[in-house]
């Protein structure tokens, strides 16, 4: 690597937390307050509905004790694709949870019309993930959808977000892909009057919002500086993070 491309890296690893906020003057004299948490899975290889790597298995640990360090006190979410609910897993042994399989943040649609892939039904993951998956809500047995793109995408996990807020009690961790990531991130910086450009959204890269007891959205940080800058991945596109 050369020195611009180290330095560049290096600003961007000590940046990869960005932090907008005190996290405790957020929700002062606030006990309703609530963590919404938003990742990316981990590294994965290419095709279909792959299961991840050692890397992406390794990036979903590190993950997972990020999250119990924050004392996360509620409900995992997954969309259901294999990737997603292994990260999600990880967590779920760590904090003795079960999963909540949600459709509403699949992978996006790739080509209009074509589901990308013909998706496992709730018995497949019970089955590669004793214990860890939920009942309720249970997974309708034809999950993909065929038109998860653009503002299709971000209305359906906006709305399931809403929903999940509006019913339930706890924090809120979901597991799910870049595009579903992006979206939620950009809807609930809205909420706080801001906006980014050019975010990244690297292998088990986590989003973490509060929203207090009014309903309030505030922006706490975005990143990986929980993951190791060697351990560091764009799914399986190479290269990862070359460090000499």
């Amino acid at each position: 690597m050369n020195i611009v491309r180290r330095a560049l890296f290096i600003a961007f690893y000590v940046l990869s937390f960005v932090n907008a906020v005190d996290i405790s003057a957020l929700h002062a004299g606030d006990e309703g307050f609530r963590r919404i948490l938003v990742a990316r899975h981990g590294q994965r290889p290419s095709g279909g509905d792959p299961a991840l790597t050692k890397l992406g298995v390794k990036q979903a640990k590190l993950l997972a004790r990020y999250v119990s360090s924050l004392d996360f006190k509620g409900s995992i979410y997954a969309s259901p694709y294999l990737r997603t609910v292994e990260t999600a897993a990880q967590t779920a042994k760590l904090l003795d949870l079960k999963i909540k399989l949600e459709a509403d943040f699949q992978e996006r649609t790739h080509i209009h019309g074509k589901a990308n892939i013909e998706g496992r039904s709730q018995k497949d993951l019970e089955k590669i993930f004793p214990g860890l998956i939920s009942q309720d809500p249970a997974l309708q047995q034809s999950w993909v959808y065929a038109d998860n793109y653009g503002n299709i995408l971000t209305q359906r996990a906006v709305g399931a977000l809403e929903r999940i807020l509006k019913n339930t009690k706890g924090d809120i961790f979901i597991v799910t892909h870049k595009a579903v990531v992006l979206a939620l991130m950009d809807w609930m910086l809205s909420k706080d009057g801001m906006k980014f450009k050019g975010f990244e959204v690297w292998n088990c890269e986590l989003v973490y919002f509060i929203v207090d007891s009014k309903g309030a959205f505030r922006f706490v940080s975005a990143g990986i500086g929980f993951i190791p800058p060697r351990e560091i991945s764009n799914n399986f596109k190479q290269p990862l993070i070359p460090i000499n």
